[in-house]
This record gives structure tokens, sequence and C-alpha cells, in this order.
């Protein structure tokens, strides 16, 4: 009581420092990486589904969900700028509710004026921009196919049977998969809708918390894989 935010929290700097750059890392890296799960299907799709065609797209999408992540991390913690935060040390100049609390200074975090907006546009922009734009694609692209299809059948020949069934089910597998990937992308959104609520009150009310909201996002971001695997 009267020491909001951090009051029994045990440790020291460096644990709370280590603390923030994994929690940042890594919650980077998984947003990344699942977001990137659309464009592997996209290319997928594109290729008729031989691996070979684009299993090259694996490298590039592990460097840049764990190398972009790490120089951001990397940044703040070089910067002091990992300090208790609500539920955990995260990103913060100086302790939470320091300012309440005559024995907490709040000098901690250097000035770095244009990364927390860069990390969190790119937040924004792996959530729900990138996935949305790559399904848009998708469904552009099956559009066109079957438009050649169509096309194609209508000119004829001697194949024409055996050319409507494969022609048929490719359509079938496309749409499937289109449709896979459109449940993935709301189930996405979904598990990350509850945190960007949180932090836009945080940032309205100047860092208060709801804490059963915070306890709620954190369980359902806990529970992102199944939700991905259901």
């Amino acid at each position: 009581e009267g020491t909001p935010y951090y009051a029994g929290a045990m440790g020291t700097v460096d644990i709370c420092t280590a603390q923030g750059f994994i929690k940042l890392m890594f919650t980077l890296t998984v947003s990344t990486y699942y977001g990137c799960l659309v464009l592997q299907a996209f290319m997928g799709i594109r290729n008729n589904f031989k691996e070979d065609n684009y299993r090259w797209i694996e490298i590039p999408i592990h460097l840049v969900a764990y190398c972009i992540p790490c120089a951001y991390s990397i940044a703040f913690a070089a910067t002091d700028n990992f300090n208790p935060a609500g539920s955990g040390c995260f990103y913060a100049k100086a302790p939470r509710g320091c300012e309440f609390d005559p024995d907490v200074a709040c000098q901690r975090g250097k000035v770095i004026k244009y990364l927390p907006g860069i990390v969190a546009f790119s937040h924004f922009f792996l959530f729900f921009i990138f996935p949305t734009l790559v399904v848009l694609a998708i469904g552009c692209w099956i559009k066109k196919r079957q438009r050649e299809g169509g096309g194609r059948r209508n000119r004829g020949s001697r194949n024409h049977g055996m050319t409507i069934v494969r022609e048929n089910a490719k359509k079938e597998m496309t749409q499937s998969v289109y449709h896979q990937i459109s449940v993935y992308t709301f189930s996405y959104w979904g598990t990350w809708v509850p945190s960007f609520v949180h932090s836009s009150y945080q940032l309205q009310t100047g860092g208060r918390s709801i804490y059963s909201l915070q306890i709620f996002s954190n369980c359902i971001f806990a529970l992102q894989g199944f939700v991905f695997m259901v």
C-alpha cells in the first residue's frame, strides 16, 4: 500500500534488466514469427505447394524474427530503459509509480527519442497491417487464377475432362488453405487485442493498470500456441 506497481518486488537492477530484455525480445520474436506464417502460406499457394520452390523463405523469416527484436532489446538495455512496469520489468524510463514514493528515484532511463515509437509501429504493423495485406493478396491471386482457369476450360482440349478435375481439385485446396489462413489471422488478432486495449488505457491514463484486464491479457497471450493449434 502506498507503493503502486512494485510493492513486494524482490531482486536487483540487473535481474530486472534481464527480465525486461527476455520479455521484450521474445514477445516481438513470437509475434514476428507468427505474423510471417501467413507469408509462408502465400508462397506455398503461389508455388502450388511445392516446398522446394519456397523453402528458402524460412531463413529470412527466422533472421528477421530473432535479429530485429534482439537489436531493440539491446538498445533498451544499454540505455537503462528496462524498469518495473505493471506485472514485471519492461520498457519504462523509470520504475512506475516512483513519483509517489520518496525512497525510489525517478532517474534511470536515458532519452531514446524515436525507438519506442518505432517498436510500437512495428508491433502494430506485424499484428494488424501485414497479415491483412497478405490475406488480401492471397484472395486477389486466387481470383486471378480462377479467371485464368476458366479461360483455359473455355478454350477446350482433348483432355478437357481431366483439366476440369485438376482445376477443381486445385481450386478446392487453395480455397481451403485461404479459409484456414483467414481463421488463423482472426485468431492471431484475438490473442493480442486485450493487450492492445490495456496498453492503450495505460497510455491514456499515465500508466494506470486495470489488473483484471492485465491478468486476462497475459492468460490469453500464454495460450497463443494452443489457440493457433485449435
